[in-house]
């Protein structure tokens, strides 16, 4: 093959890959960072308390660190010129042009500054692959956004420590969300096409994990460092495993499995280290298992609504009991 037919293949490929894979990253720039806040129309506080719908805070009266839009019809991509922006807060705001229903690609003009971002009631069903390129975030809230799935660059956000994907429409998570090894509270409640979270087994750092309202089906393992757990309304119909969580956790464990389907409770969760409150109404339990007060660290246990029988309520209201026993025999089983 000749020198010239070489040389129209490169081209050929060269310009395919630019405009299909390696789009290149243009920032607008502006003077002065006030001047991108005037031209949205919006105010400067003066502190963080502030009751407005949307507005700016400075930094020495000249950078701009943290943009609040709230309620608008459209944000201009002008704000990625704000260089030292930490924190990014929109609502029922789509970007330009709203017919994307993304995340604009000069989202990644915040890479070595943005620490938080919240982006709530706003259409973006699929979150791109270059929000992995974020990894200064240590917080990311992706709420009422009609999420589907989520990219495996994820895993990239090293630095996450507190990921609240609520009120979406998920339903598994990617594998590699447990090599996010600072990521302390995980938010997936409302997530009601939701079956499972086996793929956050074994995640060491996790605290607090909020899943009311989706179907999952069995509990999570080997969280050795999860202390606040609320799983109601969902479709456990058994507790194992309940004893992998929280082994390394030194907090007052608690945990709301109201609304399932659970029918059998292990003794193992009553000698459960640290264990505080425990919330099991509304679900088909009979019994707990013989001697499950004793020598517990319970403080609080709430067992109403289930299929309770007498003897069973007999000995749940042993008087020597140190735990508070909220119960009766309102099931309807």
């Amino acid at each position: 093959m000749s020198f010239k037919k070489y040389f129209i293949i490169y081209l050929l490929t060269v310009t395919f890959v630019q405009n299909n894979s390696l789009k290149l990253l243009s920032c607008p720039t502006v003077e002065h960072d006030l001047d991108v806040v005037s031209s949205q129309g919006l105010d400067i506080a003066s502190d963080d308390t502030n009751t407005q719908d949307s507005y700016a805070l400075t930094k020495f009266d000249k950078w701009i660190y943290k943009l609040v839009i709230r309620e608008k019809k459209s944000i201009s991509n002008i704000i990625f010129a704000l260089r030292h922006l930490t924190r990014l807060e929109i609502t029922g705001v789509c970007f330009e042009p709203c017919s994307h229903e993304s995340i604009p690609f000069e989202i990644q003009c915040f890479a070595s500054s943005l620490t938080q971002l919240t982006i709530e009631s706003t259409h973006i069903p699929h979150l791109p692959d270059y929000i992995g390129n974020l990894t200064k975030l240590t917080s990311l809230k992706l709420a009422n956004t009609g999420l589907i799935n989520l990219p495996t660059t994820i895993g990239n956000l090293i630095n996450l420590e507190t990921l609240d994907l609520s009120n979406n429409y998920l339903t598994s998570l990617p594998q590699i969300i447990s090599k996010l090894f600072k990521l302390k509270t995980l938010d997936l409640t409302n997530n009601r096409h939701l079956h499972t979270i086996q793929a956050i087994n074994y995640s060491p750092s996790i605290t607090h994990l909020h899943l009311d309202n989706c179907r999952i089906n069995q509990l999570p393992r080997n969280l050795s460092s999860l202390h606040y757990l609320r799983m109601s309304n969902n479709s456990l119909k058994d507790l194992t495993d309940i004893t992998t969580l929280g082994v390394h956790s030194i907090d007052l464990k608690q945990f709301y499995f109201r609304q399932n389907q659970i029918r059998y409770v292990p003794l193992g969760l009553f000698r459960m280290k640290n264990l505080d409150i425990l919330y099991l109404d509304n679900n088909l339990i009979r019994c707990l298992p013989l001697k499950a007060l004793h020598n517990t660290t319970l403080k609080q246990l709430f067992i109403r609504r289930n299929c309770l029988t007498s003897k069973c309520l007999e000995t749940l209201q042993i008087k020597n009991s140190k735990t508070s026993v909220t119960s009766d025999n309102q099931g309807t089983c």
